[in-house]
């Protein structure tokens, strides 16, 4: 099911870090398989937000699976 959205970025990147958070998904195998599920389930269109917002997780600062000592500085 299609949905328009104001903030489509905001709106995906949200969705992929209430999955990773609920399912507990750290292993490399299931974020690949997230990201390829977003992929496949999404127009094309949205492709570059879905794969910007899947790359700020892992952001040097801010990124949800960022280590801790990088992140820092340290």
């Amino acid at each position: 099911v299609e949905v328009e959205s104001a903030t489509p970025y905001e709106d995906f990147r949200e969705s992929m870090v209430a999955m990773v958070v609920e399912k507990e998904m750290y292993a490399w195998e299931d974020l690949n398989a997230l990201l390829h599920g977003f992929l496949s389930l999404n127009s094309p269109r949205n492709h570059p937000l879905i794969l910007h917002a899947f790359a700020d997780l892992w952001a040097p600062r801010g990124g949800l699976f960022c280590p801790p000592s990088p992140c820092l500085g340290l």
